[in-house]
């Protein structure tokens, strides 16, 4: 399965990046500033296209990453808690038979 994931992003990638090297007429936008006045701009539209693809790979990893470390942070805290908890078990088990010495008596063969 994560090999048919990284062929349909490499197919994804590709048509993206081939949809901007045909498209390389600029484009006007416009848009307010701080004053709300309009201001207009002409870019590529390769770079509409690929400014927002991109910023929106990097969001989509800044998200995974919190949440990755936010899964860590609980995933180690829990094994603390199993850990904590199973030391209390074995406390309060004792000290079992098998694990016991039993002497051994020279007399008898």
């Amino acid at each position: 399965m994560p090999a048919l994931k990284v062929i349909v992003a490499v197919l994804f990638f590709i048509f993206i990046a081939s949809l901007a090297v045909k498209n390389m007429n600029a484009v006007e936008l416009t848009y307010y500033d701080y004053k709300l006045q309009t201001h207009s701009f002409h870019l590529p539209l390769m770079v509409v296209i690929l400014v927002p693809f991109v910023l929106g790979i990097f969001s989509a990893w800044f998200l995974g990453a919190v949440s990755r470390l936010r899964l860590r942070t609980e995933f180690r805290r829990h094994s603390r808690t199993i850990q904590s908890l199973q030391e209390e078990l074995d406390r309060l088990k004792g000290p079992s038979v098998s694990s016991e010495i039993i002497p051994e008596n020279p007399n008898h063969s």
